[in-house]
């Protein structure tokens, strides 16, 4: 992402101290919030996305193969070793995003994170901890879990489009 910027070794900032400054920010934001009424909400789609579909061997295959060959000392195998067996560690791999998918997390395995803090903006000050973004996926998953919304919001936009011609029906209907 060309809006991030790398200053590894410019700051003197702890991953702790990172951390105590990001949950002060959330703790304020919570604090100036509390009491105040939640934005009014014009109506609600009968349609839901409490559950997500299970990605497939196929989805799964296509996303590993068009994945980027790099890899970090946290991968359990190396993404071109992946790659190259895929079609081995397909069923094992498509499971594991499955099992993510109905629980709602991933395996201990993959809750561990190498986060490099990055400038929001180019030239800003690498001392201010509120110039930076942070940083942290699961590739896999989250490129899975990201193509879900797309039946989501099929479902939710024929709705509308179906509750907009009754109304436009009705209406024709009173103006008669």
């Amino acid at each position: 992402m060309t809006w991030m910027f790398d200053v590894t070794g410019l700051t003197t900032h702890t991953a702790e101290g990172i951390v105590a400054f990001f949950k002060k920010e959330i703790d304020d934001i919570r604090a100036a919030t509390a009491g105040t009424q939640p934005p009014p909400v014009c109506s609600q789609s009968a349609a839901s996305l409490a559950t997500f579909t299970p990605c497939t061997q196929d989805e799964v295959r296509r996303i590993v193969m068009a994945s980027p060959t790099k890899s970090c000392w946290l991968d359990p195998v190396p993404t071109f070793l992946v790659r190259e067996f895929v079609d081995l560690l397909l069923p094992y791999i498509t499971d594991m995003v499955n099992a993510s998918l109905t629980q709602g997390l991933l395996p201990m395995s993959q809750c561990h994170a190498i986060v490099t803090p990055r400038l929001k903006n180019l030239g800003l000050d690498a001392t201010d901890m509120a110039n930076y973004r942070h940083v942290f996926s699961s590739k896999l998953v989250e490129r899975v879990v990201a193509a879900r919304p797309h039946d989501y919001l099929s479902t939710s936009v024929s709705q509308l489009i179906a509750s907009i011609t009754r109304l436009r029906q009705m209406l024709r209907v009173w103006s008669v």
